[in-house]
């Protein structure tokens, strides 16, 4: 049913997936009657057949060349990323990482907060990260917290050689882990237990970060997991999704791997590549068609090394969202209605 995705979006994927095991649990039930077998095989058969039709359409087409990325997983543990005494090892741990990436990537992602530290502290180290990137001809995408007008951002920051810094800001935070719901009134509960948590600000786009003629749509952490966060890149001209996380506090939960999932399903509603890069894993490259291309093993300090061909375009879904699913549900919904109707007029 995975064909419907671009069409419908993954709610239309699991109203199919719905509307098959009705099918079958009809069939089941009706097993004496020969007309209800032949007709609801026929249904499958139609069902099955319409969701391959629709997933060999292309809306989406190459533009551009294959860009070379190197996604570096720096497998720092949750419980030494926020200590103010390892920041310069973490810091020195990353810029290694970045100078051992192939000459030929053209571009290089760190995860999310892979700086544990606000921007306005470094300046001299974001300095020669520039200077690195003019003299290399590489674009670094890193994960930092930005301190902008008296606001914090959990954010990602690109250098671009001398060019000035352009940065995208995480808009959907973690409720009271970024940010805290009706803070007048939970705040002060919050902070006195745990202070400072909950001090992030949203952000407001832009959505897109341009990458050597192309555009990245962005999202940070569990972004990726929600279709509309994924769509305002994409409605900004993204020809391939970045998603930077950190799941280091998953554990060896299955959360990562269902994580993962969401994401190829986002790279299949839009028909576009993703490039994931993550603290603890799964750091990955998954194609147009929803496919793990590569990934690092989880729990591991490494950097993966690929390419991507940028796609032009939009899907159905990319384009309305879950309009169409909608008007589907209620024209469903309608024909339930009338067919429960019918059918209570004719027992009268």
């Amino acid at each position: 049913m995975g064909g419907f995705s671009a069409w419908l979006g993954q709610y239309g994927v699991g109203l199919a997936t719905a509307g098959f095991a009705t099918i079958l649990l009809w069939m089941l039930r009706e097993s004496s009657s020969r007309r209800a077998l032949l007709g609801g095989v026929s249904a499958l058969l139609v069902l099955s057949g319409l969701a391959l039709a629709a997933g060999s359409v292309s809306f989406t087409h190459p533009v551009g060349h294959k860009l070379r990325v190197s996604l570096v997983q720096g497998n720092i543990p949750i419980t030494e990323k926020w200590n103010t005494a390892a920041i310069s090892e973490i810091l020195h741990h990353y810029v290694q990482l970045i100078l051992q990436t192939p000459k030929n990537s053209q571009l290089v992602v760190l995860p999310e907060t892979a700086f544990p530290i606000f921007q306005t502290e470094i300046p001299q180290l974001i300095s020669q990260l520039q200077e690195w990137s003019a003299r290399n001809h590489k674009i670094l995408i890193i994960g930092i917290p930005e301190l902008a007008d008296g606001k914090y951002y959990n954010a990602a920051m690109e250098i671009d050689g001398k060019a000035p810094l352009r940065w995208y800001q995480k808009e959907h935070l973690v409720p009271f882990g970024e940010y805290i719901p009706l803070p007048h009134l939970l705040g002060p509960l919050v902070h006195h237990f745990l202070p400072g948590l909950g001090s992030f600000s949203f952000g407001h786009g832009p959505y897109v970060l341009p990458v050597d003629g192309q555009k990245a749509g962005m999202t940070i952490c569990y972004e990726e997991s929600f279709s509309r966060d994924v769509r305002k890149g994409v409605r900004e001209g993204a020809t391939f999704l970045l998603n930077i996380s950190d799941y280091a506090w998953y554990g060896h939960s299955i959360a990562a791997a269902q994580s993962m999932q969401m994401a190829a399903m986002q790279s299949r509603q839009e028909q576009k590549p993703d490039v994931r890069d993550t603290n603890t894993g799964i750091t990955t490259l998954i194609s147009p068609q929803g496919e793990i291309r590569t990934q690092l093993p989880q729990f591991v300090v490494g950097t993966l090394n690929g390419s991507v061909q940028p796609m032009a375009g939009e899907t159905p879904y990319g384009r309305w969202g879950s309009l169409p699913y909608l008007l589907l549900s209620a024209l469903l919904m309608l024909l339930a209605i009338g067919v429960t109707r019918r059918q209570s007029s004719s027992r009268q």
